[in-house]
């Protein structure tokens, strides 16, 4: 995507578009999601920004799955997180509804952000409130959906996807994440070649690897799911 406002992409095999962000920090798999045959990442701290005050508030500070799903135009969050984020938009959670009622104030808001932390050095992952809040007659609705899994899991949709440049390493069992430079600027793309060093994350991810082989998860697994993230990527 070269905007925020593309109903399509590129996607790469095997290779990587520099130009597309500024760096990328390597991450395992997190190995909870091998069961759904999904992929993701642990994400470390949900928080609700305000760059006018520099007033951040925690949403929750417990270490949660994320799964990244291409064919889900909205986000998903479990119950305790979005309860609090409704209340920090200025709603009340209405449990019995499947939309939540928030302040319009948000609608054009730029100071104010859903910040994602998932252990990366450099930053954090930032989503404008604006985007995920949408007027319905005289009301404004977040656009966040409940999740109806029975086990705590983040599910991010288009919404927030867009903002991620991502690189998918199966043979490592790695995702590397950056946020995505959004320009006019020409493709940058070079082949990944097989010179990558282990690297510091190496006993992580093996330790990932073997939580899912006791799992009953074999690497004969991912041959199967490969396809299938293909096939999302491009929705």
């Amino acid at each position: 995507m070269d905007n925020l406002e593309a109903t399509n992409g590129t996607v790469l095999f095997g290779a990587v578009d520099y130009s597309k962000y500024d760096y990328l920090e390597t991450q395992p798999i997190d190995a909870h999601l091998g069961s759904q045959l999904e992929f993701g990442l642990t994400c470390n701290r949900v928080q609700f920004e305000n760059y006018q005050t520099n007033v951040n508030k925690t949403v929750t500070k417990n270490a949660i799955p994320v799964s990244m799903s291409y064919n889900y135009p909205q986000s998903e969050f479990p119950v305790s997180i979005l309860k609090q984020l409704v209340g920090y938009l200025g709603g009340t959670y209405n449990s019995s509804s499947s939309s939540q009622e928030v302040s319009c104030d948000f609608l054009n808001d730029t100071d104010h952000f859903i910040s994602f932390k998932f252990g990366l050095e450099r930053d954090k992952i930032e989503l404008p409130v604006a985007d995920v809040v949408e007027q319905q007659d005289d009301k404004c609705m977040l656009k966040i959906n409940k999740s109806e899994e029975k086990y705590p899991l983040i599910t991010f949709g288009m919404d927030i996807l867009r903002y991620l440049y991502m690189v998918y390493d199966m043979e490592r069992f790695e995702i590397s994440i950056g946020i995505r430079k959004f320009n006019d600027s020409p493709a940058n793309i070079s082949v990944i070649t097989k010179k990558t060093a282990k690297g510091p994350l190496d006993d992580q991810v093996n330790r990932a690897a073997l939580s899912m082989a006791s799992s009953g998860y074999s690497g004969a697994t991912f041959a199967f799911i490969l396809p299938i993230l293909i096939s999302l990527l491009f929705w």
